[in-house]
């Protein structure tokens, strides 16, 4: 099972995990890192220590942040870039999580960050009349 850390700017990535939980039940080895307040220095000693548990380190581990070019980005992509282990895919959104929490078991990191590419834009639509 590939763990998940949600990394985002101030509650969201409590209240989109809430909002998927609800849909898809609480789920194991997710965690949940708000940059409010904190240094980056900080955001990247909690992710140190999530990337660094064994299941992490056996299955890999993706990083799901808001806003690529961001501060959760950046900090993000100095761990990934030092633990080839951890994936990162930016622009979470629930459709993402939705697929995450039904593929997390079935694929290989690689993959499952393809098919979750995939899910964040087919939720993304228009309608006008």
């Amino acid at each position: 099972m590939i763990p998940l850390i949600i990394l985002t700017n101030g509650v969201l990535c409590d209240s989109i995990y809430r909002t998927a939980a609800l849909l898809f039940g609480e789920q194991p080895n997710v965690h949940l890192i708000s940059s409010a307040n904190l240094a980056p220095k900080e955001i990247s000693n909690r992710i140190g220590k999530i990337i660094d548990l064994p299941e992490c380190r056996e299955h890999g581990v993706l990083i799901a942040v808001d806003l690529k070019g961001g501060s959760t980005w950046n900090v993000a992509c100095k761990s990934a870039h030092e633990n080839k282990h951890v994936a990162i895919i930016s622009g979470v959104n629930l459709p993402m999580l939705l697929s995450f929490f039904n593929r997390r078991e079935s694929g290989n990191l690689n993959e499952v960050v393809d098919s979750l590419i995939d899910a964040g834009k087919r939720g993304i639509d228009k309608y006008m009349c």
